[in-house]
């Protein structure tokens, strides 16, 4: 006997994790999950080869990708990995804030990132995101509605 259908229940929370290595291993989940849209955006010292390596997969796979926040030198070395990426400005200038990265993958999965002073009283810096998903998350939501507006008025100048 068949039980009855259980509706599946999106999860609303916002989660967090900490330290670079764990920050980007999400990153490139998550960019390996997209299958038709990827925003990003990044510092300079936080995109790695396994960024772009999963983001020339991304590309293979047909995924639409829009690349903003980062130098001319790693824009250049973007454009040269993943031709198709579209660059757009971004609404912040991000040289003088805590910012690391942010991600928006098929407009359901979000995550942002910042660099911080370390725990414990040391000067190194650690990076710390935060993330959601499902296409009612409000971190979703509030972003999704910001990047939607940037890049149609990007499109359409």
């Amino acid at each position: 006997m068949i039980g009855p259908a259980q509706p599946q229940r999106e999860q609303f929370g916002v989660w967090t994790v900490t330290g670079r290595e764990a920050v980007a291993a999400r990153i490139d989940e998550f960019i390996a999950d997209a299958d038709d849209q990827i925003v990003y955006m990044a510092v300079d010292e936080l995109l790695t080869d396994e960024h772009l390596d999963q983001l020339r997969a991304a590309e293979d796979r047909g995924v639409d990708l829009y690349i903003a926040g980062i130098s001319d030198d790693v824009r250049g070395q973007i454009q040269e990995t993943v031709p198709s990426a579209e660059l757009f400005e971004t609404l912040w200038e991000w040289r003088d804030t805590p910012a690391g990265s942010l991600l928006i993958t098929d407009e359901e999965t979000v995550l942002v990132s910042s660099l911080v002073n370390g725990s414990g009283g040391t000067n190194e810096i650690e990076e710390t995101a935060i993330w959601g998903a499902g296409d009612r998350n409000s971190l979703v939501v509030v972003l999704r509605a910001i990047f939607t507006w940037r890049l149609g008025g990007e499109r359409a100048g």
